[in-house]
């Protein structure tokens, strides 16, 4: 090698160091000035939190509560070379819901079952919107909420039928149920003799049980056979549904009479301003598995506490088929969606049971645009902001303003027209708001109530003797039972 070479490739690599010395003392002022402004818990240089998170398993409920609990309302922990910021307070997590409008990026890297054209990931707000207002056109129509309220009864008399003086483990009885009432109605009545149905939910269980495992290990791990079948389920997931979609797209060509009331209909037929297909068929496996994913653990997991709860609570039963009862002698033939509506104390349980355990501990929102200024705190933009819900549901302002303990259960903090009520409404927002509200939120209500609806109207059930306690768990970002959720059901048939 020349000495001219030699020169050459020293100045190269002195440069390289050089950069890399400047990157390094200007991410570690970066570090020591937000450790200095944010509170926090001690952090490694190389990994940050990251140790800590792993072992709480992830972005689950303990994590944030010992970070909250010591710390405050705001508090900041290093993920590798990355900040976030966690909040509690309602009134900061309003100003999140209405200026932090977009995911983070390593979001996407996280759940990247879900495919890089989802709309969670999406960036361009006009796009956001157009795709925002399809989903919600469709979810939120009158009928589809009369469609789906009337198909909850329909296969619940079936999925009920035994199920008088029996002990059953409704977190497992309601799983196939959600998850193909809900195809059912987002995809069409094909939805249920189509065998990649069930092959989509199969593996899509598997996805879900396995994801909060592998969501954070950096690099692919081969050797471990459940990571193996987790990656397995995820390509049998998306190879299944993409056969789902192409089969559907062949019927709605092929025959002039096929139904295009559903979502997945529309999303196949819509055209963009130049006459084109609005969405190639990725984007919309992509939308398919996304809304799936949305739909059901989460769903699965509310319906269960609220049970629970329920079950725990025998006389609120009494109260609330009192109720229903009282709406139905004013107008017999009203039907269960409208029924749904004028239930203050129904909606006031299903609050207060998603306020005791929120479904989704935590979501995470991103400003990229701008810094955010949080009372002292100025938040740099893109840092990741985490808006712990299940601590914002515990704090004394404004769920203890009423008189009644934060920590016990009690509907009417969220019933009637008084400032304290009115501030419960207010603050609690489990689907969270702002223009990036949950698409969903209106569906999943609706389908909730007509599952309360129909079993306070056909059982009296209460917690089994054996099941003192239901033990929980962070699965997938969701809340849900880390072993079986056994009520006893007694039917009121003749009652």
């Amino acid at each position: 090698m020349s000495e001219t070479v030699t020169y050459a490739v020293a100045i190269i690599v002195l440069s390289v160091l050089a950069i890399t010395a400047v990157k390094l003392i200007g991410f570690l002022k970066y570090r020591a000035a937000m450790n200095a402004h944010f509170p926090g818990p001690p952090a490694g240089i190389l990994f940050g939190n990251m140790l800590e998170l792993m072992k709480e398993g992830g972005f689950t409920e303990n994590f944030f509560n010992r970070l909250h609990d010591k710390y405050g309302d705001v508090v900041r922990f290093w993920l590798m070379g990355n900040l976030n910021i966690s909040i509690r307070n309602p009134k900061h997590m309003a100003l999140v819901h209405s200026k932090a409008l977009l995911r983070p990026r390593e979001t996407k890297k996280i759940m990247a079952f879900l495919g890089d054209e989802n709309l969670l990931f999406m960036e361009d707000m006009e796009e956001i919107k157009s795709l925002r207002e399809r989903f919600i056109g469709f979810l939120n129509s009158s009928e589809t909420r009369h469609r789906l309220t009337e198909l909850v009864e329909r296969r619940l008399d079936t999925l009920t039928k035994n199920w008088d003086g029996q002990v059953i483990d409704i977190f497992e009885h309601f799983s196939d149920f959600l998850y193909h009432v809900n195809g059912t109605i987002f995809f069409g009545d094909v939805w249920m003799s189509d065998p990649r149905s069930e092959r989509i939910y199969k593996s899509h269980e598997i996805v879900l049980s396995q994801y909060t495992r592998w969501s954070m290990v950096p690099f692919p791990a081969w050797h471990n056979a459940d990571y193996r079948q987790f990656r397995r389920a995820t390509s049998e997931w998306w190879k299944a549904t993409e056969e789902f979609v192409e089969a559907r797209r062949a019927a709605l060509d092929n025959a002039s009479g096929e139904d295009k009331s559903d979502l997945l209909a529309a999303l196949l037929t819509a055209k963009d301003q130049q006459g084109r297909d609005a969405f190639t068929q990725h984007e919309i496996a992509s939308h398919v598995i996304g809304i799936l994913n949305g739909s059901f653990d989460t769903t699965r997991a509310t319906l269960t506490w609220v049970l629970t709860r329920l079950g725990e609570n025998p006389d609120l039963q009494v109260r609330l088929r009192a109720e229903i009862q009282d709406e139905i002698s004013k107008n017999p033939d009203i039907s269960t969606f409208e029924l749904s509506k004028n239930l203050e104390l129904l909606d006031a349980v299903l609050k207060e049971s998603m306020r005791m355990i929120a479904t989704v501990p935590v979501l995470q929102r991103a400003n990229y645009e701008e810094e955010m200024v949080l009372d002292q705190y100025r938040i740099p933009k893109g840092v990741t902001i985490n808006l712990a819900y299940q601590q914002s549901f515990q704090v004394p302002d404004p769920y203890a303003a009423s008189g009644d303990s934060a920590e016990s259960y009690c509907p009417a903090r969220f019933m009637g027209k008084s400032p304290e009520a009115k501030a419960c409404q207010e603050a609690h927002r489990p689907f969270g708001a702002g223009p990036r509200q949950c698409v969903g939120n209106i569906y999943a209500r609706v389908e909730v109530r007509a599952i309360l609806i129909y079993m306070l109207q056909h059982f009296e059930f209460e917690v089994a003797n054996d099941q003192r306690t239901i033990p929980r768990e962070t699965v997938a970002g969701v809340i849900q039972p880390s072993g079986p959720a056994r009520l006893k059901f007694k039917s009121l048939k003749g009652k």
